[in-house]
């Protein structure tokens, strides 16, 4: 089954049942049956508006869940709020999920711009994140381990310090490539944070603006890639400790 949402604008909705998932999805909140029929079912989203709505939960402005495969493109994502994870969007489920030319602008919150939180396979090309900020102020925020994740073609500009592009608390496959990340000048916190060790994944030809993070890298509490020459260097060293990409080259720092 196909479904396709085209052309529109979703705005001023808000998500606010007392509990999971009806908190959830202040926009639009597509969720599944979680079954063996449910990977059949495919949602596009192409040329939306999303802007000013809210939810008691997460997903301020989208919510996708369960086994369904989610395709968005040439959609924004802007001035959205939720008062738990994915101020922007919440991704959830197992299925596939594939962002192209996907904006999220200034949605605040606790949580991040996007929250990945789903199994399957994970890919953002040319997907820019500007200026979304909350408590904790992460663009993207990715947490589950058994996932495959590509993120390509894009940028991150966080606008509250402390901030951090790219939060990873596990996953079977990362990559980072052709990505600018910039934000505030003087930030203590790291363009790229994971925080356990996830081996064997690349990091390539990105551009990391000068000043504008304290660390072009973080692991956890001990591992620390400063913003700099040096630092430079060690991230462009394949299967150095310091990050453990196999793949690991053409990082420039402006």
């Amino acid at each position: 089954m196909a479904i396709t949402l085209e052309n529109f604008t979703v705005k001023g909705g808000y998500a606010n049942g007392t509990t999971y998932p009806h908190s959830y999805g202040g926009g639009l909140s597509m969720q599944g049956p979680i079954d063996v029929y449910a990977d059949d079912i495919t949602i596009t989203i192409r040329d939306l508006i999303v802007r000013n709505n809210y939810s008691d939960g997460g997903g301020g402005g989208i919510f996708m869940s369960s086994k369904m495969n989610y395709y968005l493109y040439d959609t924004d994502v802007t001035d959205n709020s939720a008062d738990s994870w994915g101020n922007g969007i919440y991704a959830g489920g197992y299925g596939t999920t594939y962002l192209s030319y996907v904006d999220l602008y200034r949605n605040t919150g606790p949580g991040s711009g996007m929250y990945i939180n789903s199994a399957g396979t994970k890919t953002l090309s040319h997907c820019y994140f500007m200026d979304n900020a909350g408590t904790f102020v992460d663009s993207l925020y990715i947490s589950k381990s058994n996932a495959t994740y590509s993120i390509t073609y894009g940028g991150f500009y966080p606008n509250t310090k402390p901030a951090i592009g790219i939060t990873v608390t596990g996953a079977t496959s990362l990559t980072i490539s052709n990505v600018w990340f910039g934000g505030d000048p003087g930030n203590t916190s790291a363009a790229i944070y994971e925080s356990q060790d996830i081996s064997g994944h690349t990091i390539t030809n990105n551009k990391f603006l000068v000043s504008y993070y304290g660390a072009l890298y973080k692991e956890g509490s001990t591992v620390t890639i400063t913003d700099n020459a040096s630092g430079l260097a060690l991230l462009n060293t394949a299967n150095h400790t310091s990050h453990d990409a196999s793949t690991a080259s053409g990082n420039t720092i402006e």
